[in-house]
């Protein structure tokens, strides 16, 4: 039976972790159309499955120390068939256009998902918390139960990228869950029919001494820590390549084995070699920051993903492993996954409600670096912490260091080239003034995140008006709207999808409609500013800005109204995936005119999005082409400020205009039969790297 027990006992926590973290991926995706497909809506997301995740263990807690072991059966049990019936999960609302998207997103989770997580989330506890009060000859001993717990997140959380997501839409993953947490109900029934039976009257009868409080701050801070950091390093990862679920749990798979690792087999590998490794990686971490910040050195991204992947492990295992050797008796069980708990929900606490208030930049991610390799450095040369250290003077100096990354903001936003820097739910924005003695030039180039997203020569006046960026005449955009609008008398509707600094207006003229779908209030604030751009200032016309995500704005547009419909809705380098799908384009094209066109600025260093263009399913007489344009010698990005860049373009192929018939640049697209076509319900972005 001994075997038996742990077999059953060790499945039904595999099955609800597996369950836990399977459904955070798939929830996420979810809600990327609604929320403009930011990498801020997985930050979220965590924040709220973090403090869901509170509120389970502190209900395995409430559960195990006020009722009689029956009593918590009967509880839990019912509570399970309350949350399946509330299953499968329901859909956001399509129409819906979040103003607060941050609240919108925590009501809509917590209506949705929030009893069957609270549920997932208490299982590990409580059944440990069983297991203890049984006869089992581990029962005093049930912690090794908590790697299961994590290996059975790792599987789901590497299967659903590689795996599941490549394979099955949305719909199926949901009624495929619904039926998974239908087998986690029978294997808790049988769990706690064994829990029962088998059960030690003289289980936790002894009387030890509880978690001081000085002992549950210690817990708190080494959970918080790896926590920040697990979400910072997912920011930086999915805002220069796109906010899906192969970046967002890769940092999580890792988080979850070093619990693996420190609660499976913590006491073969001693912690101060990993404090050491995690001591340099921790400088290392901050010094990339600083030399890419203020002296401008970086390596290349995938060297970057490969370092900041390996720090985050070392300082994960290094705290995670204070943990696991600081781990109370059974008795308290419950006790320290609240306060290991409360950590982890600070962290996301840190990241994703106040680090986006108190700072202009994502500097929380390697302010964290900082307060780590303090910490630790201590730990090294002391040989330990007491708790009086840890609760006096590390708290001191996160707080010293919390002053220094609002100091660094204040005084680097005054200083250099940086003339503005702010911060939204979508992403970090910074302006840049460039001054060229050679040219007499004063230039305004607007970044999102790492990528440059625009520029306009300020000095001379003379030069305002020439379009930037990707966005000049010489280039693919010039040559599509000479095409489609320029050349025709009449006057012209423009949509525009994406603002920046609102070089598309340049091409407006006058008796011409001009509509911006913008979704970040930040970028409108800085477009509408002339001390920044003068773009919309000056541009001719009738302009409209319609503020929200493009695709919900758009139903509002008349039928087959624009004459070009530009779609440049890029964050940093990440793609908005619900933009490109099947259902985004034949949007597109009821609201383009039959002799329009629909122009996708595809430009990206990792993902090759033409293969998206290429199967998509048109109306017939249409057809899909790309062209590539780079710069020539004279047009180097220091003196005119005019970027390489990838146009498609989608329109009936008899209004093609005639110089794109005959430009070598533009080829038409040839769908691959292999490639299976993103929709609403699937996309695989791992696919299309380069």
């Amino acid at each position: 039976m001994t075997k038996r027990q742990t077999g059953i006992f060790t499945a039904t926590i595999f099955v609800s972790a597996f369950l836990l973290f399977l459904v955070q991926p798939m929830f996420a995706k979810m809600l990327l159309p609604v929320l403009g497909g930011t990498a801020a809506v997985w930050t979220t997301c965590m924040l709220f499955f973090q403090v869901i995740l509170l509120a389970g263990y502190m209900y395995a807690h409430l559960l195990t120390k006020h009722l009689p072991f029956k009593g918590q059966i009967a509880c839990h049990l019912v509570l399970v068939l309350l949350a399946f019936l509330q299953l499968p999960l329901p859909a956001p609302d399509m129409q819906v256009s979040p103003t607060q998207p941050v609240l919108w997103l925590l009501t809509f989770a917590l209506t949705s998902i929030g009893l069957p997580f609270l549920i997932l989330s208490a299982s590990a506890p409580l059944l440990q918390s069983w297991f203890s009060r049984t006869h089992h000859p581990h029962g005093h001993n049930p912690y090794f139960l908590y790697a299961a717990s994590n290996l059975g997140s790792m599987v789901a959380l590497l299967g659903y990228p590689f795996g599941i997501e490549a394979l099955i839409g949305l719909t199926e993953q949901k009624h495929l869950w619904t039926l998974g947490f239908g087998v986690l109900m029978a294997c808790f029934g049988v769990a706690a029919a064994i829990a029962f039976f088998q059960r030690n009257p003289h289980a936790h009868t002894e009387k030890t001494q509880g978690n001081s409080w000085s002992q549950r701050v210690f817990w708190m801070i080494c959970a918080a820590l790896p926590s920040s950091l697990m979400l910072g390093l997912t920011s930086f990862v999915s805002t220069d390549i796109a906010p899906i679920s192969l970046f967002w749990v890769v940092p999580l798979a890792l988080y979850l084995l070093t619990f693996i690792i420190v609660f499976g087999f913590g006491q073969r590998v001693p912690l101060k070699p990993v404090g050491i490794l995690a001591l340099m990686g921790s400088v290392l971490g901050f010094g990339m920051f600083v030399s890419s910040d203020v002296y401008g050195w970086t390596l290349s991204f995938y060297v970057l993903i490969v370092l900041h992947v390996l720090v985050f492990f070392f300082i994960a295992w290094f705290f995670h492993g204070q943990l696991a050797a600081s781990k109370p008796s059974a008795t308290h069980l419950t006790d320290f996954y609240v306060w290991m708990s409360v950590g982890g929900m600070l962290g996301g606490v840190f990241n994703a409600l106040v680090a986006p208030v108190v700072f202009r930049s994502t500097l929380e991610y390697p302010l964290v670096f900082l307060v780590s390799a303090f910490l630790i450095y201590k730990y090294l040369r002391h040989g330990g912490w007491t708790l009086a250290f840890f609760n006096k003077e590390a708290v001191s100096v996160m707080i010293f260091v919390l002053f220094v990354g609002l100091g660094k903001d204040f005084l680097f936003s005054k200083m250099g080239d940086v003339i503005h820097q702010d911060r939204s739910f979508y992403g970090s924005i910074t302006i840049r003034q460039s001054s060229d003695a050679e040219t007499k030039r004063v230039v305004h180039v607007l970044s999102h995140g790492t990528t440059t997203h625009g520029a306009q020569v300020m000095t001379p006046k003379g030069e305002q008006s020439v379009p930037r960026g990707y966005y000049y005449r010489e280039g693919l955009f010039g040559e599509v709207m000479q095409g489609y609008v320029l050349h025709n008398p009449n006057p012209a509707n423009l949509g525009m999808i994406g603002l920046g600094s609102g070089a598309m207006s340049t091409y407006s003229r006058q008796g011409d409609h001009l509509t911006f779908y913008e979704i970040d209030p930040a970028v409108v604030a800085i477009a509408q500013n002339p001390e920044y751009f003068t773009y919309w200032q000056n541009a001719k016309g009738t302009k409209t800005i319609a503020l929200g995500d493009a695709r919900l704005k758009l139903h509002d547009a008349p039928d087959h109204h624009y004459d070009v419909l530009v779609v440049d809705a890029f964050s940093s380098d990440a793609i908005p995936v619900h933009l490109l799908t099947q259902e985004a384009i034949t949007l597109f094209l009821k609201k383009t005119k039959p002799t329009g066109a629909i122009a996708i600025h595809i430009s990206n260093r990792y993902l090759d999005l033409q293969k998206v263009i290429a199967n998509y399913t048109l109306p017939a007489g249409y057809a899909s082409y790309c062209g590539s344009h780079a710069m020539t010698e004279r047009q180097t990005l220091e003196k005119d400020f005019k970027y390489a860049h990838i146009l498609c373009l989608i329109a009936r192929e008899d209004s093609l205009p005639a110089t794109i018939k005959t430009n070598p640049a533009w080829k038409k697209t040839i769908p691959d039969p292999t490639f299976r076509p993103w929709t609403d319900d699937y996309s695989n972005v791992f696919g299309i790297f380069r």
